[in-house]
């Protein structure tokens, strides 16, 4: 990743230098923040060892700090968190903020894109599915119908050369959305979102999540299979599955065989 003066960051042969990380100010999208500090230093928690960069800039009555975190056991995804202070003398007016806003260029191939998106919907979409030009879809996290909503906060876009994913580490569902969208043939779009408006006072300051970016080969599963491991970190337990503790204790079919969807099963808690 790198990042310019102005706060805006690019990923080197995924993503051109773009404004990734914005909050929405008084009804307006505040994305230049002057660089005015870059600390780096050492890091130990509970998804291991890495190095984190500190990134400070400042628009007119708000600063920005940027962390930036890498963790060897985790290799191709850099965790950020933002935090906005208000640098005024007067009450500002949030009402969002947007980390890993990327757009991917396509590199030809039909489809140019295939993705994974977890939003739940009443008409039961695929989560992985082709991009195709005019496609959008939000994957908000909360209740998309009376009876449909949530998912895994991941999604994740790739091309036949590379893959670009995004996803929360917050341990607890959370009310963002996910968008992917193509707008036309030559590119692919991608963010984190949360909506909500609050009134942030002199000297306070508002957190985003912790959000990752995981650049990548191949499909979807090395991905989900790192933020499953992350959360695992995080004190998350994950219930033994069934289909998984049969093939463990020996137990096969007529045939002498295990099924490819229980040798699917393996390979995720592999």
């Amino acid at each position: 990743m790198r990042i310019d003066e102005r706060m805006y960051t690019e990923l080197e042969g995924l993503a051109p230098m773009s404004a990734s990380e914005t909050v929405t100010l008084q009804g307006r999208e505040v994305m230049d923040f002057q660089l005015r500090d870059h600390k780096s230093r050492r890091v130990t928690d509970k998804l291991g060892s890495g190095w984190q960069h500190i990134m400070t800039g400042q628009a007119e009555h708000l600063r920005k700090e940027l962390t930036v975190t890498s963790y060897s056991d985790f290799p191709g995804i850099l965790v950020i968190q933002a935090r906005y202070t208000n640098t005024g003398s007067s009450p500002l007016e949030i009402s969002g903020w947007t980390n890993h806003r990327y757009t991917v260029p396509a590199k030809g191939g039909d489809p140019a894109f295939w993705s994974f998106q977890s939003g739940s919907y009443s008409e039961r979409p695929s989560w992985v599915l082709p991009l195709k030009p005019g496609f959008r879809q939000d994957n908000y996290q909360g209740m998309n119908a009376t009876d449909y909503g949530g998912g895994t906060p991941v999604a994740d876009i790739w091309r036949r050369d590379a893959g670009l994913a995004v996803g929360h580490l917050d341990v607890k569902p959370k009310l963002v959305s996910l968008p992917v969208a193509m707008p036309d043939a030559s590119h692919a779009e991608i963010r984190i979102e949360f909506k909500g408006t609050r009134s942030l006072a002199p000297g306070a300051t508002l957190e985003t999540l912790r959000t990752f970016v995981a650049a990548h080969k191949g499909d979807y599963f090395t991905v989900l299979e790192h933020y499953r491991k992350m959360m695992i970190a995080q004190g998350v337990r994950l219930p033994e599955s069934p289909v998984t503790h049969l093939i463990r204790s020996g137990v096969r079919g007529a045939t002498g065989a295990t099924s490819s969807r229980a040798r699917s099963t393996v390979r995720c808690r592999s």
